[in-house]
């Protein structure tokens, strides 16, 4: 069994538990092009082909690099359905570890546009 996450666009984080082959429920979640970003721990597969598809740009997820309030070139816009797990040394997926869980609950949700996206700042956050 794999504890997993997903996302779609406008749509909030969904805990799921999923059986079978990995790469099944990869296909099945992601619905497109496998492609893969990692946040430490937290791996963030999409659709890569997102861009070829004839439908709008909805982005899902943008991971934030520097602390420029607009989006730049170092940022990561990723569109369309998203699936979060976790993989071992090896390079096996597996389920969400507490490391992984912890990065996700700091994805915060904002408006890009009138449009909801998660944002996920992948740098140090200074508070003041």
């Amino acid at each position: 069994m794999l504890n997993y996450a997903t996302l779609k666009p406008g749509e909030l984080i969904n805990f799921k538990e999923g059986v079978g082959s990995t790469y099944d429920l990869l296909k099945k979640e992601i619905q497109g092009t496998l492609a893969l970003t990692s946040i430490e721990e937290l791996d963030v597969w999409y659709d890569d082909g997102f861009l070829l598809k004839e439908e709008p740009l909805m982005p899902s997820l943008i991971i934030k690099n520097t602390p420029n309030p607009s989006i730049t070139d170092w940022d990561v816009v990723i569109c369309g359905n998203i699936m979060f797990a976790s993989s071992n040394e090896d390079g096996d997926t597996i389920s969400l570890t507490e490391e992984a869980t912890k990065i996700l609950s700091k994805f915060k949700l904002a408006l890009l546009g009138t449009n909801p996206v998660w944002v996920y700042h992948n740098y140090e956050v200074k508070q003041s």
